[in-house]
């Protein structure tokens, strides 16, 4: 995500939050590696982002592994443990968790599809699901794959039929029977399209329905469209132990998990104890890639055309904008958020996905503009947005995407009191280039510009939009599709 926003992770309450502490004696290394054109990448010539590394797996992470791409190759990073009070340290190999970074993975096996006119993404959800299983919005409209796609569903973040007892490791027993008796169960309260709600259930529903309608499973599918075309080694989904009354079956897959294992890095909590290993059964398109680093990095450098590839137009379907995210500054395409530096250079756009599980947290970046991408990958629940962010361009704040430069002057016909009732008032106020509201009894809250008479507040996500006028006389609170009208009161 491009701003902070923790409510993607708030059904992790256990560990958001936690305090971070303890000092990390962290290995650490920094190595130019082959890029895709066979050259070494030169020396770091920027060293905060080194620096920075350092620091955070000193600080609060026990171990991280990064990737920088560009015009001049790859370079890795990796630091730390792969798990505290042992003495293995991060390598290029080592297996991370990538969390919500799948769902980029889906996206281009949905855009692959749609180019080879396999499905389209108007294609209504159900065309995909079992005989006899609809999947309607609230007026009865059927929900369609780019609904999906762009967090647009109506369908929650997670499905309710997950019991709280599961929520530290909430995929491996949720299958498709579940799944079945979720979506026959559900009552949409909403139109398609009509609000953005970020959901997991969303992404894993998409990956089932394209896997069913290719006739293939979704490991096979993914391999098939995405790793293997782009030369992707070492990265799977991580299946929970067959469960099976033969024992040969058994035992075959306990002998896979282990070489599969043999390099993955335990997760931690905020605390940086160990926290449980995810895996997954139907919703596996949602957050159940699991790799190393280099991979990556490879990945981001297809994305933004530094090497050659059979999957370029279906990158560029999946980075087009399609809708609004959770705030119209926050647009998405198919599972990217796109982020444009309103506040630094309009002309630059960057692209951005996060994940995180119960002991892993994951951030990209690409700029496809000037081919360059970095990425994170930490084996501990931490923040890393600003950490990869860093990684892509040293000289870039989150601020950059937060708001439109207004000039001082442009804020003050805005300033002063606006009635709704005798009872309540809003108060508009500015500070140089910065504007501020208050209602009554209410603490003061800062509204960022869309334009120079439409608003939006992090803080309480409404929307305020003023009278276009030189001196408006009235504006309009908006929130989740409600207006409210105040009217200025005189001086």
């Amino acid at each position: 995500m491009l701003l902070p926003d923790p409510s993607r992770r708030r059904w992790l309450a256990w560990a958001a939050g936690a305090p971070l502490g303890h000092s990390l004696a962290a290995r650490a290394q920094s190595a130019a590696v082959l890029s895709g054109k066979g050259t070494e990448t030169p020396a770091d010539a920027d060293p905060r982002f080194t620096i920075a590394l350092r620091q955070r797996a000193a600080s609060d992470t026990v171990g991280l592994a990064a990737v920088q791409v560009g015009p001049e190759g790859l370079r890795l990073h990796t630091l730390g443990l792969r798990r505290q009070g042992e003495a293995a340290p991060i390598t290029a190999q080592t297996v991370f968790e990538w969390g919500s970074l799948t769902k980029a993975f889906v996206a281009l096996a949905l855009a692959d599809g749609v180019l080879r006119g396999q499905w389209a993404l108007d294609d209504p959800v159900e065309v995909g699901l079992p005989e006899g299983l609809k999947l309607r919005d609230r007026d009865g409209t059927a929900l369609r794959l780019i609904d999906l796609a762009t967090h647009r569903s109506g369908l929650p973040r997670m499905p309710t039929n997950i019991g709280r007892k599961e929520l530290a490791d909430p995929y491996p027993h949720y299958n498709e029977r579940r799944l079945q008796d979720f979506l026959r169960s559900w009552r949409p309260t909403q139109a398609r399209g009509e609000r953005f709600e970020y959901s997991n259930l969303g992404y894993g529903l998409l990956s089932w329905v394209l896997a069913r309608r290719s006739g293939q499973g979704l490991d096979q599918l993914l391999s098939q469209r995405v790793l293997d075309p782009l030369g992707l080694t070492g990265v799977r989904i991580r299946r929970p132990l067959a469960g099976s009354d033969d024992l040969a079956a058994v035992g075959a897959s306990i002998m896979a998990m282990r070489t599969a294992g043999a390099r993955d890095a335990t997760g931690h909590g905020a605390d940086r104890q160990p926290a449980p290993a995810w895996s997954f059964d139907v919703l596996a398109g949602a957050v159940g890639l699991v790799g190393p680093i280099e991979p990556l990095g490879r990945f981001m450098q297809a994305a933004v055309g530094l090497i050659e590839h059979p999957l370029q137009k279906a990158f560029a379907l999946c980075l087009q904008q399609r809708t609004e995210g959770e705030h119209p500054l926050r647009p998405f395409g198919l599972a990217w958020e796109l982020g444009p530096m309103l506040g630094r250079d309009p002309q630059r756009l960057l692209f951005n996905q996060d994940g995180a599980t119960a002991g892993f947290s994951s951030s990209l970046w690409i700029e496809p503009a000037r081919q360059r991408g970095a990425a994170v990958l930490a084996n501990t629940f931490v923040e890393t947005r600003n950490l990869a962010l860093l990684g892509l361009d040293a000289d870039i704040r989150l601020d950059d995407f937060a708001r439109m430069q207004l000039p001082a002057e442009a804020l003050l016909p805005l300033v002063g009191r606006y009635v709704l009732d005798p009872r309540y008032a809003l108060d508009i106020r500015s500070r140089g280039a910065r504007l501020y509201a208050q209602g009554t009894g209410q603490v003061e809250f800062e509204l960022l510009p869309m334009t120079s008479r439409r608003f939006f507040s992090r803080h309480n996500k409404l929307e305020v939009e003023f009278e276009n006028a030189p001196l408006p006389g009235r504006l309009m609170v908006l929130r989740e599709g409600q207006g409210l009208p105040f009217v200025r009161s005189a001086p």
